[in-house]
């Protein structure tokens, strides 16, 4: 299998700059493997960032077809207590402030959840009285939802979901449809957005959350660079393609979860609708002030990034040099990208913990560093923890055992005691 190469603006069709980001050929992040032969055997792509300076969108120069990467995903956002609060947070934000008037015999209000994954926000929803569906690619993540009595498309969004949707809904259509953090794993943003157009009721509501390149660009967290990832989106890039749609932006909001990610909210612009409506303008000024629009800032950020690559393998280095046991704890997708940009190898990192049970005895693609339960931080020596997820490291220290040290990677590198 090869990843094609990506030539072209997803919005606006222009012909893309030459990458100014290069991170090399690296595995597949989340797909790690039984066997160690198997992860030193990972087939490698390359995973290249640019960006078009015309609508603000960062994007990776090559595409590997979604199957490779989505269908069995072994990723769930339910093992952290920061998402689990994420969600419940947006599930009461939602349930409070776009809950559709109805009347006493009316059904009640219709949710759909774009990349579901195993039901999280659903499972909240559902709770607060909504009628749910969930969209989802992953085989195993979509059955497990439906056992969980989270009734979900096991297939990409799309026409079949379309028209799930409308099935559901006798025709009318979702009060609310959602995505979170799945955008950004879209190839054609055109059909996704008018797919969400033509699945909403009359006073539906879009609502997608995207890690905000601006946030990225800023704080050089490069390593949310992976081939899952293939756009790196601005509010100015989302009111584009969606004025394409025929939706307009009506709020946007700037959350923690993922470093720093963008909720922006939309919905039907209606004939008479103007950009002078739209709430997105003030934001889209803030970016093309801050300079989204002109190259320094992207090469900025590529020189940030490789700065911060070094540091990593430089520290980790040290440290074992100095005889110290590293091991890393959480083992998401940034994990994979931050340990080949800075060259480490199981000769540096001895095992990774991981709290979620389908991760474990598995090996990381590309270097064979075992994935193991957390019990072996209580159980095995080690001096040094790497927290890999760092948007959740307050999180994540705060159950190692005390006495021992934890390296958080980025923005910058730094060692705490824990």
């Amino acid at each position: 299998m090869t990843a094609a190469p990506h030539t072209t603006c997803r919005i606006c069709r222009r012909l893309l700059d030459l990458p100014c980001l290069s991170l090399g050929s690296q595995p597949l992040a989340n797909n790690l493997e039984p066997t160690a032969d198997a992860a030193l055997k990972a087939t490698r792509y390359p995973l290249a960032f640019t960006r078009c300076l015309h609508c603000a969108l960062g994007q990776l120069t090559h595409v590997v077809a979604p199957d490779a990467l989505f269908r069995q995903y072994l990723y769930t956002p339910s093992q952290s207590g920061v998402f689990r609060s994420h969600f419940a947070e947006l599930a009461g934000s939602l349930a409070r402030t776009r809950s559709p008037s109805r009347g006493r015999a009316s059904p009640p209000p219709f949710i759909c959840d774009i990349g579901s994954n195993d039901g999280l926000l659903l499972g909240f929803m559902k709770t607060l009285g909504w009628r749910v569906l969930g969209v989802d690619p992953a085989e195993n993540l979509a059955a497990a939802a439906t056992e969980r009595g989270i009734p979900t498309v096991c297939g990409y969004w799309g026409p079949d979901a379309v028209s799930r949707i409308h099935s559901e809904t006798k025709g009318e259509g979702a009060d609310l449809i959602t995505a979170s953090n799945v955008l950004a794993h879209t190839d054609n943003w055109r059909e996704f957005f008018l797919d969400v157009a033509r699945s909403l009721a009359p006073n539906g509501q879009f609502v997608v959350e995207v890690p905000d390149l601006m946030t990225m660009l800023r704080d050089g967290t490069f390593d949310l660079m992976y081939h899952e990832h293939l756009s790196y989106p601005s509010v100015t890039a989302l009111a584009k393609v969606a004025h394409a749609a025929e939706l307009v932006v009506v709020a946007v909001v700037l959350v923690p979860i993922h470093g720093g990610s963008l909720r922006v909210t939309l919905r039907r612009a209606g004939g008479s609708a103007k950009w002078a409506t739209d709430a997105s303008i003030d934001w889209r000024e803030v970016e093309r002030a801050w300079g989204l629009l002109a190259a320094p800032v992207y090469d900025q950020f590529a020189n940030q990034a490789k700065r911060a690559a070094a540091a990593v393998g430089d520290a980790i280095r040290g440290l074992r040099g100095e005889g110290k046991i590293v091991c890393g704890y959480s083992c998401p997708a940034k994990a994979s990208t931050l340990i080949h940009a800075a060259g480490l190898t199981a000769g540096e990192i001895a095992w990774i913990s991981d709290d979620n049970p389908a991760k474990h005895w598995r090996f990381m693609p590309g270097t064979a560093i075992p994935i193991l339960p957390p019990d072996v931080l209580v159980h095995e020596p080690w001096d040094v923890a790497v927290i890999w997820a760092w948007n959740i490291a307050d999180e994540l220290i705060r159950r190692l055992p005390r006495g021992k040290k934890a390296l958080v990677p980025l923005p910058t590198v730094r060692i705490v005691e824990t």
